[in-house]
């Protein structure tokens, strides 16, 4: 050990230990990943005997089917009970989870499958040969096992013209990095190439542009040689040297190719293989200008500094060292990233999960830091979320269904006036109840929905935002031939020398916040339409509770129809759950749609099309720049009759969209609402004796029936332990599922 690090160590605190310390007592935890350690998240879905259970349903229900269909029997109550049996034996299941990875190259869909999955499964690539260039699909093999030599996925690509154009890609490629190389080994070796035709093709430099590209080549060289250290020390240079003649060529052609930096850096949210070096290596400096905990001391990062000046330790010990005092604030750092991520977008009304990723195979982050236990328990619980929907409404809502149906055909009660009185009132109020919903959801929707502004400041801030944008039009930027251009686009060239521009994104970013002010102003109303759909719904639910609480004379009789009753009602409290889920989910997506102009069908750009033709059809000659740029604004903000302003025609055109969404939420509603209570009406009727002669037929049925009753029960009730409910049971409405997240917005 050398005499600077055991000076370093008589300033250690008690917190993080030193360089030498942590030798000694190697307590620096290596950050490769390991799936077999890994807690999987608990999900009822994973302790689910899926196949024990499918069977036991087909079972159960078949026997029954197979009892009441052995015999022919012309009873309506028992031809829908036999339709129930046979939808109810088969548990729906969906086979697959298929899950898109949309991103452009060098973006990380190599990390994300190999970090999912634990292994590395696709190639390494930074051209087309990279498998996931092209559309590839990862399979599972059944009965493979999972080791490296088998392992328990199939990686291929899409289909066979996709293969295809892979092969040629991977031929292309080949062949040029093979012609580079070889260039590369003429010019080192002083060898001229002897191929006239391909001479003569190549541009020609004359002395002078040879020698800059020589001094240029020489200072960049000499760049890297103080960067490096080479100077200092012999081996150094040499692989220096080495490295450039080598790999220069190489990251320089990929990086022209394939990398378009402006873009990545501006819209980038997901950090590459490629970019994790350029965010990652100055970490030390991006940790401590955060003066939040966990806080670093200053202390351990000076201790490398000083080390590796000192060149008296071993460099791989001082990074590990490095790497080991970052974990705790690096983790910290992401995580405050993370969240500034996940503010921007609530602030955008975008509700999303980001979850931030590195690559496993590359030591720079620890285990947490780099994100893969957070993005293996987010996509191993994904199936399960998905997958447990299906069983769980066939046990605890179509089996019971069952269960009473069967209850309804044995135990027939005789009806007294009360009873009569309530089947009356519902035949008579279930229509009335349908026009009653409709014409609220016509009424109050428009109501709700108020236009984004009217003839107030907003629209006249509007106005003069655009007015300015207008007046910024003048030569020489741009010019009026670019100007002509972005009015025949639309207002946003897609290419030529006006692309780029974009005068739809400027007067949306004007409207932006006056549509957020509205949107909040509109969040405000979904309670009071949400109500008012909701009251004449429990009204009748409280007078059929009425009806059937005065039902003194069957105990029984009441019992029954109260269950069925409450069911409904339960149902019916689920739906209007969805209904106000629904109308924020409108709203957003309203909201969303309206402040964001990327493209020629974005809003903005659709309305923008009759003004600019108008525009467009000022003659030309001299001073046309003026007069067009005049017509434009004229057009926008005071156009002649029948044309309206520009805002008030995005005002109208923003809470009609709004309006036709809600109407289909409502709609789905009323829907809902009236199976929901039609349903009862059946139930209620199926409670009656009807009268009829009952043949002999039809009660052998019965009795056999009633025997297989209390089997059939005993099925309900064990699938229901096995495959617990989910849902919220105190809110009536529908609940979010334990665990379950909104979306996966970034690796």
């Amino acid at each position: 050990m050398s005499m600077q690090s055991r000076l370093l160590d008589s300033q250690r605190p008690a917190k993080l230990l030193s360089f030498s310390r942590s030798q000694e007592r190697a307590t620096i935890q290596a950050i490769a990943y390991d799936a077999i350690f890994e807690k999987l998240p608990y999900h009822p879905w994973y302790s689910l005997d899926r196949n024990y259970a499918t069977t036991q349903i087909h079972h159960m229900c078949s026997s029954l089917l197979t009892t009441m269909s052995k015999r022919s029997a012309d009873d309506a109550e028992i031809e829908k009970l036999c339709a129930a049996l046979e939808e109810a034996k088969t548990v729906s299941h969906k086979k697959s989870l298929c899950i898109a990875i949309l991103r452009e190259q060098v973006m990380g869909k190599r990390q994300c499958l190999c970090s999912a999955f634990g292994r590395d499964l696709v190639h390494v690539s930074s051209s087309s040969s990279a498998c996931t260039a092209f559309p590839t699909i990862v399979a599972h093999k059944i009965g493979a096992s999972d080791d490296s030599q088998e392992s328990d996925v199939l990686i291929q690509l899409g289909d066979t013209g996709t293969g295809s154009l892979v092969n040629i890609e991977l031929y292309t490629y080949t062949h040029d990095q093979c012609s580079l190389l070889q260039d590369l080994y003429n010019l080192k070796s002083g060898i001229e190439n002897d191929d006239d035709e391909e001479s003569q093709e190549l541009p020609l430099l004359n002395d002078v542009q040879r020698e800059q590209i020589i001094k240029s080549a020489r200072t960049a060289k000499r760049f890297f040689s103080v960067i490096f250290k080479a100077d200092s020390s012999p081996e150094r240079g040499v692989e220096l040297m080495d490295a450039l003649s080598s790999e220069e060529m190489r990251h320089a052609s990929f990086i022209a190719k394939y990398v378009r930096w402006s873009r990545l850096y501006s819209t980038c949210v997901i950090s590459s293989s490629l970019l994790q070096y350029v965010l990652l290596d100055d970490l030390a400096q991006r940790v401590q200008s955060i003066r939040e905990p966990p806080s670093i001391e200053a202390w351990c990062l000076q201790q490398c500094s000083k080390l590796r000046r000192a060149q008296t330790e071993n460099h791989r010990l001082i990074n590990e060292y490095q790497d080991y005092v970052l974990q705790a604030p690096g983790a910290a750092y992401l995580k405050h990233e993370a969240d500034n991520i996940e503010r921007a977008l609530r602030e955008k009304g975008v509700q999303l999960r980001v979850l931030l990723k590195s690559a496993r195979q590359y030591a720079m982050l620890s285990v947490e830091a780099a994100g893969i236990s957070r993005l293996r328990q987010y996509l191993l619980g994904v199936p399960a979320r998905m997958n447990y929907d299906n069983p769980e409404y066939h046990v605890h809502e179509m089996l019971p269904d069952i269960v009473s149906q069967i209850l309804r055909i044995l135990g027939k009660f005789k009806g007294d006036s009360m009873y009569e009185g309530m089947r009356r009132d519902l035949v008579a109020w279930l229509p009335r109840l349908e026009i009653t919903l409709d014409d609220f959801a016509d009424c109050k929707i428009p109501k709700s929905v108020i236009k984004s502004w009217g003839a107030d400041k907003a629209e006249e801030g509007i106005l003069r935002g655009i007015a300015s944008i207008v007046k910024g039009f003048r030569y020489p930027s741009p010019f009026w031939t670019t100007f002509l251009k972005l009015l025949r686009e639309k207002g946003m060239p897609v290419n030529g020398v006006a692309k780029g521009l974009n005068m739809n994104n400027e007067i949306m970013v004007i409207m932006e916040p006056f549509i957020r002010q509205w949107r909040n102003r509109i969040n405000g109303q979904i309670g009071d339409l949400t109500t008012s759909l909701n009251a004449p719904v429990q009204f009748i639910l409280a007078q059929l509770r009425a009806h059937i609480e005065n039902l003194t004379r069957h105990a029984e009789l009441k019992s029954n129809a109260s269950a069925a009753l409450e069911t409904r009602a339960r149902r019916i409290g689920l739906a209007q759950g969805k209904l106000r889920t629904g109308l924020e989910s409108k709203l957003r997506a309203t909201y969303v749609h309206y402040k964001t102009e990327t493209n020629v069908y974005a809003p903005v750009a659709l309305a923008m099309k009759p003004f600019c033709d108008t525009v467009l059809d000022i003659c030309g000659g001299r001073g046309a720049y003026a007069r067009h740029c005049k017509g434009l604004q004229e057009s926008l903000c005071a156009p002649e009759y029948p044309m309206q302003k520009f805002s008030a025609v995005m005002a109208t055109n923003i809470a009609e969209t709004l309006k036709e969404r809600w109407a289909q939420c409502c709609r789905d509603l009323v829907s809902e609402v009236m199976a929901q209570l039609k349903g009862f009406r059946e139930a209620a009727d199926g409670l009656l004796d009807s009268g009829k002669f009952v043949k002999t037929q039809h009660q052998r049925l019965r009795d056999e029936l009633h025997e297989l009753l209390f089997v059939f029960k005993t099925g309900p009730v064990r699938a229901q332990q096995a495959c617990p409910w989910l849902e919220a049971p105190d809110t009536g409405v529908l609940g979010k599922r334990k665990g379950q997240d909104d979306l996966l917005c970034g690796l």
